[in-house]
């Protein structure tokens, strides 16, 4: 007989605790020039978690009776013990989990008069320190792990965009370069369970360009990824394969469309 599962709400649910912490610097050591750094902790402390069926029969097999609640048993009656047999396995979210992120956010500008206009750089960026998940009293440690056989898939830890703009009348001409630093597939992977769990870190070059035509209106256009660079395979195991041939990324991460070109008008009303 096949064992239905479900997945329901559930009205038990609690709020998400959250403790933060941050702190920060800004220097500005010349006129035009200015420096910060920021640091940040958060804490979330009761956080939802998804339990999936399987767990929540072996959990109850480990005499948690917490998650037999889950079980419901109205199948036909089993001839050698007389107990009706399984028939479904509800799956519910339950504040079972605990997560913390933390890390540095960094930025820095530069303006200086050039020519009959201005010039003016920034560098932005992030670059992650912790970022668990602890659930069962298990803690899953994916800072800079992206793969999809990471129990959590998380981002790279260093991240950071780099641009110069030229301003000078109505035009305004930029350069920008966007860095997205090496990961891992699992951090928890070694030499014994792949071959090779590093995924490069990647640099795209973009170009913008506008010219307001009056007060109101602007023409602008850009060039993303200017040098066509493909997206790193973020390589997965057969069991996480969608597909036999599916070449697996990360779209929320790394450019998947490769060079694009953008064009149009911003009106003001």
């Amino acid at each position: 007989m096949p064992v239905f599962s479900t997945t329901t709400g559930n009205p038990d649910l609690k709020p998400e605790k959250a403790d933060n912490i941050s702190a920060g610097i800004i220097l500005s050591p010349a006129s035009g020039l200015n420096f910060s750094l920021d640091y940040y902790r958060v804490k979330l402390k009761d956080a939802i978690y998804a339990v999936a069926g399987s767990v929540v029969r072996s959990r109850c097999a480990d005499g948690e009776q917490l998650f037999c609640s889950q079980l419901d048993f109205n199948g036909p009656i089993n001839p050698r013990t007389g107990l009706p047999a399984l028939s479904q396995i509800r799956s519910l979210p339950m504040n079972l989990s605990s997560q913390e992120v933390s890390g540095l956010d960094f930025q820095a500008d530069w303006r200086t008069p050039l020519f009959a206009g201005d010039l003016s750089t920034r560098l932005v960026g992030n670059y992650t320190l912790t970022q668990s998940r602890t659930v069962f009293g298990v803690t899953y440690d994916y800072a800079g792990a992206i793969g999809p056989d990471s129990p959590v898939s998380g981002i790279p830890r260093l991240r950071g965009t780099l641009s110069t703009t030229y301003n000078q009348g109505p035009a305004s001409v930029t350069v920008q370069g966007r860095f997205i630093g090496s990961a891992k597939l699992n951090n928890e992977w070694t030499a014994k369970d792949v071959d090779d769990n590093s995924i490069p870190a990647i640099a795209y070059l973009d170009l913008r360009a506008s010219y307001h035509l009056d007060d109101n209106v602007q023409l602008f256009g850009a060039v993303d990824n200017l040098l066509n660079q493909d997206p790193p395979n973020v390589a997965s195991s057969y069991n996480q394969s969608s597909s036999y041939y599916s070449t697996p990324r990360r779209a929320d991460i790394h450019d998947q469309l490769g060079r694009a070109y953008r064009l149009g008008f911003r009106f003001n009303f």
